[in-house]
């Protein structure tokens, strides 16, 4: 293993205290040793955290990399990467060992480790690992076989595997392929001698599986070979909890819940109120529907823990603490309840008002009486607060989150890291003569040098599920356009906005208007892009039925220049070498299924891709391209060079005229990448004088087309934007922003 350790040092240390607790938290803060944010812009996007009995904590993020914090009273972290494009799915603790499983490709790796900073790696030919178990010495994992069979597996050193559960014994309807099969598990018990599982199951055709209209289900094995059907459950049963006298399934849906109260989706939008989705056993054999019931679509709590002798749970405008499983004590307040834990004899919930969502609300409870709510002061995260919901660990006085975050508390209330634990993905970034500008979905950033970013810009307002999302950012005559899409006041769906600024402090916004075809696209506005060439905006947009041309003035009212009903994804506008370049794709022949269901007007088969070529935006050229596959398209020295991902291959092609063209491979192997982690293959493309880059799970340059570097200081992520100046560039990606530098060194 070639590890990349990246040691997040302390910008300053100093002793200091925590903020003061609100009124209502008794208890005075311990003292706490302050680490600045990190000013390198690596945003580590935890994903699930555990710590052993040492008080190590490791924490995962999908995007291949962990931290490790040796000393919570320190919150010191410390990021490891590793050199394969590899996604972490888990992360347990055995016998204060850790032990996170990740997925490459269609294989697996067991990383193991004793101290969380020094890793041994154990490759698992063919099966994906989703999730990992330890019950009664032996390991289980839900995996994806060889045959792609999605079950549960057991094994005791993950060579071998033994899979577990038989769909035939519990009468659901086998079929061969994992995206055929109608029984999901989602997590694994083992309560008074008996083995269960609990999960998904389509009563329908799985062809057609829809987890929205799943029903749940528990099933239970003593032999771990003949299983049984326990009871089952309106909708998921995504999760289990116990005490030594209760078995708790439940699946609680608080996304559904926040949508349908706030009318935000139309579907969801009925205010009805789902039934209950909690069920318990205190014998192992029988199950009850707990006796509790939720205001909204919920149905369940989103998390539940077992703390301080009693269940607790919390969820969107509701918790409560139960100590059989059976009986709650609830509280229904207007609250997105965001977090919670167990602290000084006292389960506390965290969140924010509903109706003021800069307001947090803190509740706490002894567990034998009411709860006592009181308008508190927090500082929990940006990502925190967009979560669904999390739990509290506790090691040695100190508090983390069990997912979503690297945030450190000694009073569950005042949080500090030394890690930016920001969901940003820094989607497009350029450079207007004087400093670098970026995006993520709902934030800009600027930089004079590229390292230095200033990021206090307020555009809009609130984030959540339904906030306003950027997509693309221009500038033109001394203005920044970031073009995005907000939810229409009239809450009927999302629309295409511009906003413009001079100094990225003060903000006009505008709504898209397109002349004589849509004000707002609903559902075809993924499909909207948006280019300024010269002194224009031009719009480009398809659906199942045609595709358009639009070209604007003052850069958000667009008027059509081309309409055609023959092109399937027509791509965005691009400008090189004084010609107008557009991807599309076509259909050699369509089929009339008016009158099928399934089909609004035709269905297509045999496509083909072509590039659009125009001088004028008025007559346009067809071209075939040698790929169905092409990623992107850059103009580098005298020629065009397009990326196509002809899985599992990457190729360039080279061309002066669309009509020759030389291709080569580029080589992945050496670094056992596949260059990228995602189906998109290669996201860029840019080039340093006479270097061109692509960009991907990794950055890799060639002078020759041929032969190739990977850019190794850089850790795996998911570089999806770029924006040169002169000799350098800065690469932005999942969580990390990197200066490139002529002579190929890397400042972050």
């Amino acid at each position: 293993m070639k590890r990349i350790l990246f040691i997040v040092l302390s910008l300053l240390i100093m002793t200091s205290s925590f903020m003061e607790v609100s009124a209502s938290a008794e208890t005075p803060a311990s003292t706490f040793i302050d680490t600045k944010i990190n000013i390198n812009m690596y945003y580590f996007n935890a994903k699930k955290t555990a710590v052993n009995g040492n008080g190590v904590v490791v924490s995962i993020s999908e995007s291949g990399s962990l931290a490790t914090c040796e000393e919570l009273s320190v919150g010191d972290w410390k990021i490891t990467t590793f050199d394969k494009s590899i996604e972490f799915e888990d992360i347990i603790v055995i016998d204060n060992k850790f032990k996170a499983a990740a997925t490459i490709g269609m294989d697996s790796i067991l990383f193991s480790s004793d101290d969380g900073i020094s890793w041994e790696e154990q490759i698992i030919k063919g099966y994906r690992i989703l999730k990992v178990f330890y019950i009664n010495d032996s390991y289980f994992a839900i995996a994806v076989d060889p045959w792609r069979q999605y079950a549960i597996f057991k094994t005791k050193d993950f060579e071998t595997f033994e899979r577990i559960e038989s769909q035939n014994d519990i009468g659901l309807n086998i079929y061969p392929k994992a995206d055929e099969v109608n029984f999901f598990i989602s997590d694994a018990a083992y309560f008074k001698g008996t083995y269960f599982l609990c999960g998904m199951y389509s009563e329908g055709d799985p062809r057609a599986f829809d987890p929205d209209y799943c029903k749940g289900i528990v099933i239970s094995s003593q032999d771990l070979k003949t299983w049984k059907v326990c009871i089952e459950s309106p909708t998921i049963l995504r999760d289990m909890v116990q005490s030594d006298g209760t078995l708790i399934a439940y699946g609680g849906n608080s996304y559904s819940a926040r949508l349908s109260d706030t009318n935000s989706i139309s579907s969801m939008g009925d205010m009805s109120i789902g039934k209950t989705n909690m069920v318990y056993s205190n014998d192992g054999d029988k199950f009850n529907v707990c006796n509790i019931n939720f205001e909204t679509k919920a149905g369940a709590f989103d998390k539940i823990t077992f703390a301080g002798g009693k269940f607790f749970g919390i969820t969107y405008k509701k918790i409560g603490i139960s100590p059989d499983g059976i009986n709650w004590i609830t509280q229904s307040a207007d609250v997105d309840w965001k977090y919670g834990g167990y602290y000084n004899g006292k389960y506390i919930a965290v969140g924010t008002d509903i109706r003021n969502n800069s307001r947090k609300v803190m509740a706490a409870s002894t567990g034998n009486s009411a709860w006592n709510i009181t308008e508190c002061s927090t500082n929990f995260s940006t990502k925190t607060r967009s979560a669904i919901a999390s739990f509290a660990m506790e090691s040695g006085g100190y508090y983390i989150l069990v997912e979503d975050s690297t945030d450190i508390s000694s009073d569950l209330l005042n949080w500090k890291s030394n890690l930016g634990n920001e969901l940003n993905r820094y989607k497009k970034i350029l450079f207007n003569g004087k400093r670098f500008v970026a995006i993520t979905d709902d934030a800009v950033i600027s930089s004079y040098d590229g390292i230095a970013w200033q990021t206090d810009y307020k555009i809009v307002e609130g984030k959540g599920h339904t906030s306003s999302k950027f997509r693309d950012i221009h500038f033109l005559n001394g203005k920044y356009y970031i073009y995005g899409i907000k939810w229409g006041q009239d809450g009927k769906g999302w629309e295409c906005h511009v906003w413009s600024s001079e100094d990225l402090a003060n903000w006009e916004e505008y709504k898209l208007h397109i002349d004589n075809y849509i004000e707002n696209a609903n559902a075809d506005l993924n499909n909207i892009r948006v280019s300024v060439i010269g002194d224009k905006a031009v719009l480009t947009h398809n659906s199942l039925e045609k595709a358009i041309i639009a070209v604007s003035d003052d850069m958000y009212n667009f008027t059509p220049i081309m309409t055609d009903y023959s092109k399937w994804n027509l791509g965005k506008l691009y400008y090189y070498n004084n010609q107008y370049l557009a991807f599309a794709t076509e259909a050699a022949k369509t089929e009339d299924l008016s009158s099928n269901p399934f089909y609004t007007v035709s269905k297509a088969s045999d496509f083909k891709d072509y590039i659009y070529i125009s001088h004028d935006l008025k007559n346009f050229k067809k071209m075939e391209l040698p790929s169905q596959h092409v990623k992107a398209i850059y103009f580098f020295k005298d020629s065009f060079v397009l990326a196509a991902h002809e899985y599992p291959k990457f190729k360039l092609y080279i061309t002066k005229d669309f009509r020759e063209y030389e291709s080569y491979e580029i080589p992945t192997e050496s670094s056992n990448l596949n260059l990228t982690g995602s189906e998109e293959g290669i996201y860029d493309i840019f080039s340093i004088d006479d270097v061109l880059y692509i960009t991907g799970a990794r950055v890799m340059y060639t002078k020759n087309f041929k032969d190739w570097t990977v850019l190794d200081s850089l850790p795996a992520n998911g570089y999806i934007s770029f924006a040169e100046r002169g000799n350098e560039a800065v690469v932005g990606g999942h969580g990390i922003m990197i200066r490139i530098l002529q002579n190929n060194r890397t400042h972050k």
